[in-house]
């Protein structure tokens, strides 16, 4: 009873980080080299306000979401079950738009037992 309660709550938590974080993180920001650059070394930042980010997963129980395969949801859209404690098993994060080269996603991850 108790291990089903704390999976339930561990798993509500983990949607909630990760759409928090798909929430806050909607102002990606793009390293560009200004006209200076090559002088002084120093790298300018501007925001990029035509890129997005779009996501896939596996849910414990119920396999690859959403279907069809293929399909993606975009931020920030939730991702996962809803008031069954399952867990999501896998995730795809892909950036969509005008993505400039070397731009790129952060994330961090808990594995069960471990950390």
């Amino acid at each position: 009873m108790k291990e089903s309660i704390f999976r339930s709550i561990t798993g509500r938590l983990l949607i909630l980080l990760l759409m928090l974080s798909m929430i806050f993180s909607t102002g990606v920001f793009a390293a560009v080299e200004s006209e200076s650059a090559a002088a002084d070394s120093t790298v300018d930042t501007q925001a990029v306000s035509n890129i997005g980010v779009q996501y896939r997963g596996h849910v414990q129980n119920k396999g690859d979401v959403p279907l069809p395969l293929g399909d993606f949801v975009t931020g920030p859209a939730e991702l996962g079950s809803r008031g069954e404690g399952l867990r999501l098993e896998g995730i795809r994060i892909e950036l969509t738009g005008d993505v400039p080269a070397g731009a790129g996603i952060s994330y961090a991850v808990h594995v069960q037992n471990e950390g």
